[in-house]
């Protein structure tokens, strides 16, 4: 599915629903709002859809394979018409052919019963007859193609997730404020030290972590259910509650159930903003960031005040030196010119003195 109106901002504030054969989700979206700024929402919220911006429009992709998992795109409002959301290419099953009958199947790999003790893997479309022997292999199947692509995607988020919780330990911790500053650089060094606010948030993101998912079952409802758990846990001492991922556990995982993992990590609890116990990490960890760059934003803003209040005072003194610098000035011209008058006089009185006693 993809975009085709102009990307001129969302005329008003609207929610689009993402619906398929698994469920719906809302995605609240602000007036405003660019192209960029709706995939991103999308992703944050939406479990049966990946959005990416192509050629400026955007582009929704099904997360799952299959029939079932085909979507559409609707709004309370005009958004959805305003977007101008067409399908390009409809979700179907797979259909093959084995022995003359026809068969389908809601997956591209892992295919059983067709042939019996034989399990199919499909790659491209193609009329080619083909001939199945005991042991072949065509390389790289699609299902394992996609693991990976979904590994690297959580691997990712862990490591966004990590970073974070590093920069506010640089800045809360690795940095500190110049007792005596003797310049304005001095003075505005360390401007997130041991500040409370700012530490919180990590605070907040670590808690988060280790919280269950309401609405999932037990032993389904962790981080470390699916293979991610804090690198203190694991014996990572010191790490500030960064995240570490066990690549056999998660690899199992996925195996055995992708919408287990997907639940842990995206399920929303429906609601158009903030984050509850009802929504998963990826939307959690969203949300405090979102509070995070507010904090940050607040610390720049009163950072600006100092420098521009700091600039004033500065400019203030350096005049009020220039004026008196030039008081100075004309204050020791005038005794310049009087010690001379003086000098001229004594001068003419020596002379007077001489004459008389000669």
């Amino acid at each position: 599915t993809r975009s085709t109106g102009a990307d001129t901002g969302a005329a008003a504030a609207d929610t689009l629903t993402i619906t398929n054969g698994s469920g719906s989700w809302n995605v609240a979206i602000d007036a405003g709002d660019d192209h960029a700024t709706i995939a991103s929402k999308i992703n944050a919220v939406s479990g049966g859809a990946a959005a990416s911006i192509q050629g400026g429009d955007i582009q929704l992709l099904s997360t799952g394979i299959g029939s079932a998992k085909g979507f559409t795109v609707t709004s309370t409002g005009g958004l959805a018409a305003q977007l101008g959301f067409s399908e390009t290419q409809s979700a179907q099953d797979a259909q093959y052919v084995v022995n003359g009958t026809l068969h389908s199947a809601t997956t591209n790999s892992g295919v059983t019963g067709a042939i019996p003790g034989v399990t199919l893997s499909f790659g491209d479309v193609t009329s080619t007859t083909l001939t199945v022997a005991a042991g072949a292999t065509t390389g790289t199947s699609p299902e394992d193609e996609l693991l990976a692509a979904t590994k690297k995607k959580i691997t990712d988020f862990v490591s966004s997730y990590n970073a974070v919780l590093e920069l506010v330990h640089q800045k809360t911790q690795g940095e500190s404020r110049v007792t005596n500053p003797k310049n304005l650089g001095e003075y505005l060094a360390g401007p997130m030290a041991r500040n409370n606010q700012f530490s919180g948030v990590a605070f907040s993101l670590r808690q988060q972590m280790g919280e269950e998912v309401s609405g999932l079952a037990d032993g389904d409802n962790l981080l470390r259910d699916i293979g991610i758990t804090s690198a203190f846990s694991a014996g990572g001492g010191g790490s500030n509650g960064k995240l570490v991922i066990d690549d056999a556990k998660l690899t199992a995982a996925l195996k055995a159930d992708p919408d287990r993992v997907k639940a842990v990590l995206t399920q929303s609890d429906g609601a158009s903003t903030g984050a509850g116990l009802g929504d998963g990490f990826v939307r959690r960890t969203s949300e405090l960031a979102f509070t995070l760059q507010g904090r940050i934003d607040v610390t720049e803003s009163s950072l600006d005040t100092q420098i521009k209040s700091l600039q004033t005072s500065i400019d203030n003194a350096t005049n009020r030196l220039e004026k008196r610098k030039l008081y100075y000035e004309r204050m020791f011209s005038s005794l310049e010119t009087r010690v001379g008058a003086m000098q001229s006089q004594q001068s003419w009185l020596s002379g007077q003195f001489n004459s008389m006693s000669g």
